[in-house]
C-alpha cells in the first residue's frame, strides 16, 4: 500500500518548514546586528560591508528604512518587563538611577570620595571615547588649543561660576548684583550714580576679578572636566557684563575714557571667553551672543553719550567693541562644540556606567544616529558663504531601529534642533548694524 502522509504530520511539517525559513531569511541576518548590542559599560559600533566589499564605517546596522526587526521582536518580549522594573511603585525596581546619566551625577556629587573617583573615571573612559569618535568622523575633530592657567580666561571664569553655584546649591548662581539693581538694568527705574558708585565701591574686590579675568589674552576648555561648564548659570555670567558695563558708564560720567574703555574690554573678553572656546555648548554660544549684542547696544546707548565732546573716537571704540560678521563656518565650529558637550556629558557616561540601570542596550548605533545629523550640518555649513543660509536638522531624528531608550535620548537631544542656526542669524544681522553704526561715525558711509 502506498504511504500517504496524514493532514496533520503534513501540517506540521509544513509549518515547521515555513518557519524554518522565516528563521532563516527574516529573522537571522537581523541577529547578526544584535551583536551590536553591547553590554552595560561597553561600546561596540556596527559595521555593515558595502558592496565593494569595504566596511562604511558610519553605517547604522539598523535599518533607518523599515526598522530592525530583531530589536523590535525584543521590545515586545522586555517591554513590559522594562515597565515594570521602572514602575515607581515596584517595590524591586532598582533605584540607582532615574534616566541615562543620573547615577553618574549622584557619583560626583557624592560626598565618598570613591564614589566621585568612580565618576571621574566613568568621565575619562567618556573622554577616550570621544576621540575614537572624531576618529570615526574627522569632519567633527576639533583641534585642543592648550593655554597656560594664569592666560586662561575661560578656567578663570569656570573656577568662579563653581565658587558661587557651590555655595548656593539649589539655587541660580549669583554674587548679588541683580538683587541690588533689580529694576535698574530693566530701564524700570531712572539712573542712580550715586547708588551704582556705592555699590561698586562696596564690591570692589570682586569687580577687580571680574575685570581681570576679562581682560585675560586667551581662552580655552581643554582638560577642563564637562561637568563644570556644559550647564551654566546664564545669570552669573549676565552679572559680570552687567557690572562692568556700569562701572564703564561711572568712568564715561566722570570722563575717564581710559577706564570706560578697559571696562568695555573686560566685558566684551568675558562674553568672548564663554562662547569662544574648542567645545562651547549651545548655551555658552547662547550667553555669548546675547551678552555681546546686550555689550554693543550700552555703548551707543549709554557709554558714547556719556563722553566728553573730542572723547568719542569711533575706531578706538570699534576695536574695543569688535563687532564681528560671523561665517557660516562658525556655526559648523559651535555645531561641534554642542555634539562634543552633549556626547561627553550626557551620552557616553550613561552608556560607560555599568551600574546605570538606563543605559541604552545599541550604544554603537545611538552614537552613530546622534552624530551623522551633526557631521551632514557641519559639511554642509562649511561650504557656505557669507549671507546664505545656514543648513539646518530635519524635523525629526531618524531613531528607526534604535532600543527604546536609545529613541527616547534621541527625541529628547533634538528637541529645538531646527530653530539652533536663527540665533546665530540674528546676531550677524545685528553685529552688521553696528558695524553700520561705527561707519557713519568715522566718515559718514553706509556699508553696503
Amino acid at each position: 500500500m502506498k504511504y500517504r502522509p496524514s493532514k496533520w504530520f503534513s501540517g506540521i511539517v509544513l509549518t515547521g518548514g515555513l518557519a524554518s525559513l522565516v528563521l532563516w531569511f527574516g529573522i537571522l541576518p537581523d541577529l547578526e546586528e544584535v551583536r551590536v548590542m553591547s553590554q552595560p559599560g561597553e561600546i561596540v559600533f556596527p559595521e555593515v560591508k558595502a558592496s565593494g566589499g569595504k566596511g562604511d564605517k558610519r553605517a547604522v546596522a539598523a535599518n533607518f528604512d523599515g526598522g530592525n526587526r530583531a530589536v523590535m521582536m525584543g521590545e515586545l518580549l522586555d517591554e513590559g518587563w522594562d515597565n515594570l522594573m521602572r514602575w515607581k511603585f515596584n517595590p524591586w525596581r532598582n533605584r540607582k538611577g532615574i534616566y541615562p546619566g543620573d547615577h553618574l551625577r549622584k557619583l560626583l556629587a557624592s560626598d565618598d570620595p570613591a564614589d566621585v573617583a568612580k565618576g571621574r573615571d566613568i568621565q575619562r573612559r567618556a573622554e577616550y571615547w570621544m576621540r575614537k569618535l572624531m576618529e570615526r568622523y574627522p569632519e567633527l575633530a576639533m583641534k585642543p588649543h592648550p593655554v597656560p592657567d594664569e592666560r586662561n580666561g575661560f578656567l578663570k571664569w569656570v573656577e568662579f561660576h563653581d565658587r558661587f553655584k557651590n555655595a548656593m546649591p539649589g539655587k541660580v548662581a549669583s554674587f548679588g548684583f541683580s538683587e541690588a539693581f533689580p529694576n535698574n538694568l530693566a530701564e524700570k527705574t531712572p539712573w542712580d550714580p550715586k547708588a551704582a558708585s556705592e555699590w561698586m565701591k562696596a564690591n570692589s574686590a570682586i569687580m577687580d576679578e571680574i575685570r581681570a579675568m576679562g581682560l585675560l589674552p586667551d581662552a580655552s576648555s581643554d582638560g577642563i572636566a564637562v561637568d563644570r561648564y556644559g550647564f551654566i548659570h546664564a545669570r552669573l555670567a549676565k552679572e559680570c557684563t552687567d557690572a562692568l558695563m556700569m562701572e564703564a558708564r561711572l568712568a564715561a560720567e566722570n570722563g575717564d575714557v581710559a577706564a570706560a574703555m578697559e571696562s568695555v574690554r573686560a566685558a566684551r573678553g568675558l562674553s568672548g571667553h564663554l562662547g569662544d572656546v574648542e567645545s562651547a555648548s549651545l548655551l555658552q554660544t547662547t550667553v555669548r551672543i546675547l551678552t555681546q549684542l546686550d555689550i554693543e547696544q550700552r555703548v551707543f546707548s549709554e557709554i558714547l553719550p556719556a563722553l566728553p565732546d573730542g572723547s568719542r573716537d569711533p575706531s578706538a571704540w570699534e576695536a574695543v567693541v569688535r563687532p564681528e560678521i560671523r561665517p557660516p563656518s562658525d556655526f559648523a565650529r559651535i555645531m561641534k562644540g554642542e555634539w562634543s558637550v552633549t556626547l561627553r556629558e550626557w551620552v557616553l557616561p550613561p552608556i560607560l556606567d555599568a551600574e546605570d540601570t538606563m543605559s541604552p542596550p545599541d550604544p554603537g548605533a545611538l552614537l552613530d544616529a546622534y552624530t551623522r545629523p551633526f557631521a551632514e550640518l557641519v559639511q554642509n555649513a562649511a561650504n557656505l558663504k557669507p549671507g546664505e543660509d545656514l543648513p539646518s536638522f530635519c524635523d525629526a531624528p531618524q531613531t528607526a531601529g534604535l532600543s527604546r531608550t536609545s529613541r527616547q535620548m534621541m527625541e529628547m537631544l533634538f528637541i529645538g534642533s531646527r530653530a539652533w542656526g536663527r540665533g546665530h542669524g540674528r546676531a550677524v544681522s545685528s553685529q552688521g548694524l553696528t558695524q553700520a553704526a561705527f561707519s557713519v561715525m568715522k566718515d559718514g558711509t553706509v556699508p553696503v
